[in-house]
C-alpha cells in the first residue's frame, strides 16, 4: 500500500502540467501513488505527462494514467480518481499548481507522528509572479474547524489536506463541478476524529486567468450557484443525519449565507431572484442572532431581499 495518493485531474493544461509533474515526481516521499485521470483533453497534455515521466524512471511503477469515457468535469474526475486509490492517505493536485518537494512527506510524516486523520498546510496563490501566503488552518478542534470552513475562514480546497483514505468510505460523492470540494471536505471532516497543522506554505495555487471560476456571463454564474447550492444540500442532508444540525445550527447557517452570496451579481433577473428567495429561507429569521456573521453582512443580505 502506498504511502499518499495523489489524484490529478486532467484537462487542457498543457502550458502548465510540466511544472505541476516536476513538482510532484521529485517529491522527498518515496513510496506514493500518482493518478493522472485524463478528462478526455483536446491539447497535448498526456504527451507533455508521459514525456516528463521519463526522466523519473524511478517513478514508472507509480504513475497511472486512466482516462474517463467522456468529457464529464472536475466533480465526476475526482470521484473516480477516489475509486481508485490504494494509498494510505489521499490528497489532490491540479494540474496547473505546483507543490513544495517535501509537501507530501511532511504532511504524511505529521499524520503518522500525530495519528491524524486529516493534516492540513499553508499555502499560495500565485500569478506566477507574485505569491500571496495564505493561512491553512487556524485550529486543530473540530467544532472550530467546522465553523471555519463554513464560513470559508478556511478554504474548501482538497489539495491542501492530506485525508486518510478511508474516510471515504460511505459519503456521498458530488456530482456537480462547483462546491463539490465543500461537500467532499465537510463530510470528511465530520468523520474524522484527529487533525493536524503543518504551518509552512506548501502547496502553490496557480490563478488561471482562463479558468472556469472566472467567467461572468449571467447564464454560467447562475450555473455555478444552483451547483454551489445542490452540493451544499449534500452537506445539510449529512448533518441531519448525524443528528448534528442543532449542535452546528450557526455554523451552518454561515454556509446557506455563504450560497446565497454566490448570487449577489446576478440577482437583477426576476426569475433568479425568485428562485434565490426560496432557497434556505430560514437565513431570513436567524442572521440576526448569529455571532459569526458581520453586521455589514447581514444588513447587504437585506438590501437585496427588499432591493
Amino acid at each position: 500500500m502506498p504511502k499518499v495518493s495523489v489524484i490529478i485531474p486532467v484537462y487542457r493544461v498543457e502550458k502548465y502540467i510540466e511544472r505541476c509533474c516536476r513538482s510532484l515526481f521529485e517529491q522527498t516521499l518515496d513510496d506514493m501513488e500518482f493518478l493522472f485521470i485524463d478528462d478526455c483533453t483536446t491539447d497535448n497534455s498526456i504527451i507533455i505527462l508521459k514525456k516528463v515521466l521519463e526522466d523519473y524512471p524511478n517513478r514508472y511503477s507509480q504513475v497511472r494514467v486512466l482516462k474517463m469515457k467522456e468529457n464529464s468535469g472536475q466533480a465526476a474526475v475526482r470521484n473516480y480518481g477516489i475509486g481508485e486509490v490504494k494509498g494510505e492517505y489521499t490528497i489532490h493536485c491540479d494540474s496547473d499548481d505546483w507543490v513544495d518537494t517535501n509537501m507530501y512527506k511532511q504532511m504524511y510524516d505529521k499524520a503518522i507522528h500525530d495519528n491524524a486523520d486529516v493534516v492540513i498546510c499553508d499555502f499560495a496563490v500565485s500569478d506566477g509572479v507574485n505569491y500571496f501566503y495564505k493561512k491553512g488552518c487556524y485550529s486543530t478542534n473540530k467544532d472550530v474547524l467546522i465553523n471555519d470552513l463554513s464560513s470559508m475562514r478556511v478554504g474548501w480546497s482538497l489539495w491542501n489536506k492530506l485525508l486518510k483514505t478511508r474516510l471515504y468510505d460511505d459519503i456521498i460523492l458530488p456530482h456537480n463541478d462547483m462546491g463539490e470540494d465543500m461537500a467532499i471536505i465537510m463530510q470528511i471532516v465530520i468523520k474524522a476524529n484527529r487533525f493536524s497543522y503543518v504551518p509552512q506554505m506548501l502547496y502553490y495555487y496557480y490563478s488561471n486567468p482562463n479558468s472556469i471560476t472566472r467567467i461572468k456571463d449571467k447564464k454560467h454564474l447562475y450555473k455555478r450557484f444552483l451547483q454551489v447550492y445542490n452540493n451544499s444540500v449534500i452537506v445539510i442532508d449529512v448533518f441531519k443525519r448525524n443528528g448534528l444540525m442543532e449542535r452546528y445550527k450557526w455554523p451552518l447557517l454561515v454556509l446557506k449565507l455563504n450560497v446565497k452570496r454566490q448570487a449577489y451579481d446576478i440577482l437583477n433577473s426576476k426569475t433568479i431572484k425568485l428562485v434565490w428567495k426560496n432557497i434556505y429561507k430560514d437565513l431570513d429569521s436567524y442572521i440576526w442572532f448569529c455571532k459569526y456573521i458581520s453586521i455589514k453582512e447581514k444588513i447587504k443580505y437585506f438590501f437585496y431581499i427588499i432591493k
